[in-house]
């Protein structure tokens, strides 16, 4: 069996398819809240100006799962919820840009700019489509032409007031950095992004992986942050650890290398949280061994169903209340369809496409088999993309069956899928995670 093309089929559906601050109010519980934070992962800001309709841009979104047109307006409706929700912080892992579009990062830093007036402190880290990638494009008609991209460097010049400026360390191998948003507070930011030979080779890596001297570095000021006291959180692009069982396997470029050896090592240092992006999919997951414990908590994306973004609460007596919410309104036009259901349905139309073009990769899949597949995937795919998964006994039939198909392929895929609905603890939304103990409520 051709297992490296089996799991190109996995790999390349994700792939298709990353004011003045007032730190003290009185939540329900009593507790005092000492800060509000919120995330929002991968809006893969693309701006319109560089074309949004016409051939070639058809051509490109058919197989993609992402709402490129609609991302400017996702934007402001995002920036706008934070607003309202009164946070103190924004964290944004990665995948700012479509493809790394010099236009593009320049706007989307213009309109983290509305959040600043306010007084929100926005911290950013690059994501593998940001920085060296020559697949930034503009659309104009039936023509793609190649535009400017952004090197490591102006990545940092243009999120200057987003981190780089304030940070108190930075580490000189990557755009990994440390920043204090609240006294108390440090904030690691994670760079394991590799773009060095992107333009070399012609595409941007996927993948991620710490160079040894950045790994170094994290690591001591891990220690730093512990033995002064402060409380800390990482943010970084890729997933820390496999948020099922499996998805190093399936979905290799989607977690960090040695992905094994660094969850072990944060949390024995004493990092207990560590926010990221990357796989689109709204879900968190603990690694425990004896005492040490770390949570991953990924937000999916902003241009993909369900638009998820989190709202946190730092509290007083060391717990995090984290509740997710949602997208449910963009001045775009959405065909008279209430957004949720607008971008559902664009997600649920995209996967068929994404599958027969996978299907070309020699998979050896009869059209009735892909037939057979594609609901059973799209299933799988939007159930993770909004966590908690739960799925029904006739999903559970259904995957069943392809594990018992006399096609070696099928079966593959079908423990795939059955890996992914397995929702691996803890609650993927709304919980309370208690820092000191790592229990959840």
């Amino acid at each position: 069996m051709n297992y490296k093309l089996i799991l190109s089929f996995f790999g390349l559906l994700i792939l298709f398819s990353c004011k003045e601050n007032d730190f003290t109010t009185d939540p329900p519980d009593g507790q005092t809240v000492t800060a509000k934070i919120g995330v929002f992962s991968d809006p893969h800001y693309f701006d319109p100006s560089l074309g949004t309709t016409g051939a070639a841009f058809e051509e490109y979104i058919s197989r993609d799962r992402k709402l490129l047109a609609e991302s400017d307006a996702i934007l402001n409706s995002t920036i706008s919820e934070l607003i309202l929700e009164d946070v103190d912080i924004v964290l944004i892992p990665g995948d700012l840009t479509k493809d790394g579009e010099l236009q593009s990062h320049q706007k989307f830093s213009q309109h983290l700019q509305l959040l600043e007036a306010t007084g929100i402190k926005v911290y950013v880290v690059p994501g593998n489509h940001d920085i060296n990638n020559p697949h930034a494009m503009s659309y104009q008609g039936d023509n793609a032409a190649p535009v400017a991209n952004i090197s490591p460097e102006e990545f940092s010049q243009i999120y200057s007031d987003y981190g780089y400026a304030e940070a108190i360390a930075k580490d000189p191998n990557s755009l990994s950095y440390v920043a204090e948003p609240i006294e108390g507070l440090w904030l690691i930011g994670m760079d394991a992004c590799i773009y060095e030979n992107n333009l070399f080779e012609g595409h941007p890596e996927t993948g991620g992986a710490f160079k040894q001297e950045t790994y170094t570095w994290i690591k001591s000021k891990i220690e730093e942050g512990i033995a002064n006291g402060k409380t800390l959180f990482g943010m970084m692009h890729h997933g820390l650890t496999e948020h099922f069982l499996g998805q190093k396997l399936l979905f290799t470029q989607f977690v960090v290398d040695d992905h094994e050896i660094i969850r072990s090592e944060f949390a024995e240092l004493g990092l207990k949280v560590v926010f990221t992006g990357h796989f689109h999919a709204q879900d968190i997951v603990k690694y425990r061994s004896g005492q040490d414990f770390i949570f991953d908590i990924e937000t999916g994306s902003s241009v993909t169903w369900p638009s998820p973004y989190r709202i946190i609460e730092l509290n007083s007596n060391g717990t995090l209340n984290i509740t997710s919410k949602h997208i449910t309104q963009i001045n775009y036009d959405t065909d008279g369809k209430p957004f949720q259901v607008y971008a559902k349905d664009y997600l649920e139309n995209s996967i068929p496409g994404i599958i027969s073009f996978i299907s070309e990769f020699d998979l050896d899949l009869t059209e009735s088999e892909i037939e057979q597949l594609t609901p059973i995937v799209t299933d799988a795919v939007i159930a993770h993309f909004a966590g908690d998964e739960n799925p029904s006994q006739e999903t559970l039939l259904e995957i069943q069956q392809l594990t018992e198909s006399t096609n070696p392929i099928m079966q593959f895929i079908g423990t795939g899928l059955n890996f992914i609905w397995m929702d691996l603890p803890p609650a993927d939304n709304d919980i309370q995670i208690d820092l000191k103990t790592g229990d959840v409520n």
